[in-house]
């Protein structure tokens, strides 16, 4: 089949995973047209914190430049309520970068190229030939609270910091332009009548007995506009068709792993060569929906279920101790982890 004949991909979802499958896509002349149901540029919650990211993936997909100031980490620092438990290096080098400039350099990219993104659109009817699933997460009843924002002036200790609350736990790291992004993963929300949004998250940080950190972020300068906030994350189940899902729509990996943000782009890449088959006439529908759904379970399950079993270990406020005595006594297999999920 010529470029002119390739077959049409709609992409529901405009976060990292579809944006970048688009891009991908246009490179091979498909064409392609992502529906979004926010707009483009805006705060999203996020550790912003990528680790596991290889240049050749950012090649892959044509976007290495969208990376253009962003943050190189290589060191991170866990805290048990506002005291040190140990430093670690990384085993390799992360990025930090922010969702706000990553995706609107996406988007924009991706229009250059001559991809359709329509802004403000929700899709309903996700079972179609030629429509990838990458809408996020659905949100679940009982799940946990996301929140982010951004500050400037905030004295670090490491590249990364890792808060672990009672209930909760906050990575805080150095993105773009000398900003910090804190985000946090909560157990719940703090109730009551609050003056701002940001008085809440101050509060509800207190609520999990992070009162050193409050009292940092009170003592730095607050981005304008950057608060965020999620609700109804589970991790451990698919959010949609186990068959047709990128990104955080095939299931959430925990934030502790800074591995998100990567997922959502190896997804991309992992589908890329399958998708080509089908707009390029060379296979059905349905090929690539078996092709694809082997090629992600192989490539993303095994982090996913090593993840997820973890997780408790520091979220849960019984549980964490143990994680917490471990990494003391210099015990916590830190590389070992990070190898097996990422």
């Amino acid at each position: 089949m010529s470029p002119e004949m390739n077959r049409k991909v709609t992409i529901a979802g405009g976060g990292l995973a579809g944006l970048a499958l688009g891009i991908a896509l246009r490179k091979h002349e498909v064409p392609v047209q992502v529906l979004e149901s926010g707009y483009y540029p805006r705060h999203r919650v996020c550790g912003e914190f990528m680790t596991g990211i290889s240049p050749q993936l950012l090649e892959n997909l044509n976007i290495a430049d969208c990376f253009e100031g962003a943050q190189y980490l290589t060191e991170t620092a866990w805290y048990d309520q506002g005291s040190l438990v140990r430093n670690y290096q990384l085993p390799q080098q992360a990025i930090g970068i922010s969702r706000y400039v990553l995706d609107e350099r996406l988007v924009t990219r991706l229009r250059k190229f001559g991809g359709t993104v329509v802004e403000n659109h929700r899709v309903t009817e996700l079972d179609s030939p030629g429509l990838i699933e990458a809408t996020g997460h659905n949100a679940r009843s009982g799940g946990m609270v996301g929140l982010k924002g951004h500050w400037r002036g905030l004295d670090m200790n490491s590249d990364l910091e890792l808060h672990i609350g009672h209930g909760a736990y906050i990575g805080v790291s150095r993105v773009e332009d000398d900003y910090i992004n804190v985000c946090g993963l909560f157990s719940r929300l703090a109730k009551g009548s609050f003056k701002s949004p940001l008085e809440r998250f101050h509060e509800t940080l207190r609520l999990h007995r992070l009162h050193h950190l409050s009292e940092r972020l009170e003592n730095a300068a607050f981005r304008k506009g950057s608060l965020a906030a999620v609700s109804g994350l589970t991790y451990g189940t698919p959010s949609g068709n186990p068959e047709n899902s990128l990104g955080d729509r095939s299931g959430l990996i925990p934030p502790f792993t800074g591995n998100g943000m990567t997922i959502a782009l190896e997804s991309a890449e992992t589908v890329l060569p399958a998708l080509l088959d089908y707009a390029q006439g060379k296979s059905t529908w349905e090929m690539y929906l078996r092709q694809s759904n082997a090629t992600l379970k192989s490539r993303f399950n095994r982090r996913r279920k090593l993840s997820n079993g973890i997780h408790p270990l520091i979220i849960n406020p019984s549980w964490n101790r143990i994680t917490v005595n471990l990494a003391k006594l210099y015990l916590l297999p830190f590389g070992i982890l990070y190898r097996l999920t990422h």
